[in-house]
């Protein structure tokens, strides 16, 4: 029987520090196990690329908004508050009506432009974004624990499935490529030939679940983007 189960998020960021020894069973299998338990939770050490992104506030970090292809730091702050021990973690820049609509505007004139890119440079583009993603994926799975509440386990399945998604963009060429359709089905359209041409609607609006932070906005992305 078990002696302590835990689950990786509980014990790696309870309220203060000490070091526990447990037996656990798992597929019949009993192992020791050494857990290091944080004193209260906290962001973890950001990394050098990211310095643009975050600057200090109330002895904290605040994040800044992408916003037209620059990062933008606003007064209107939320704070970031840990589901594991109701601590602090940041807080983030929160954007207004007018800097919404803005944006809008923004994308729309700037979208016809972008169409004009070739669906297989767009790929690439992904393809790249999945490969800074892996680069990052220790930071990108504690901050996933550390918001969201996730076990370990399901964050770290979340970020890989993410960056899966990112590589297998390619595949979605094959659905949205030009097809044409032989114009037999009626009289007097013989020797002819309809093309089916996929346009561009239009900006995207993707609302992130707090269940899935990280897939659900990426796997979006990735179909509008192509």
């Amino acid at each position: 029987s078990y002696i302590g189960v835990f689950e990786e998020t509980a014990t790696k960021y309870l309220l203060k520090y000490f070091s526990i020894i447990f037996l656990n069973k798992i597929n019949s299998i009993n192992y020791l196990m050494e857990v290091e338990i944080k004193e209260k939770t906290e962001l973890p050490k950001i990394p050098e690329e990211f310095r643009d992104v975050f600057v200090n506030f109330r002895n904290n970090y605040k994040a800044k908004l992408f916003l037209k292809g620059k990062w933008i730091e606003n007064e209107d702050v939320m704070e970031i508050i840990s589901p594991i021990d109701e601590n602090s973690l940041c807080y983030a820049s929160v954007i207004s009506i007018e800097q919404l609509n803005e944006s809008i505007e923004f994308l729309n004139s700037t979208q016809k432009e972008f169409r004009k890119i070739p669906a297989n440079k767009r790929v690439e583009m992904l393809e790249n974004a999945s490969k800074i993603m892996e680069h990052f994926k220790d930071f990108i799975i504690e901050i996933l624990v550390l918001e969201g509440g996730k076990p370990y386990k399901e964050a770290e399945g979340e970020v890989n499935a993410s960056i899966e998604r990112l590589k297998l963009a390619y595949q979605d060429l094959g659905r949205i490529i030009d097809k044409a359709i032989a114009g037999e089905q009626a009289k007097g359209s013989e020797k002819k030939f309809g093309i089916i041409v996929r346009e561009p609607l239009g900006v995207v609006a993707v609302i992130t679940p707090f269940n899935y932070p990280l897939f659900t906005p990426i796997a979006k992305i990735v179909a509008s983007f192509v």
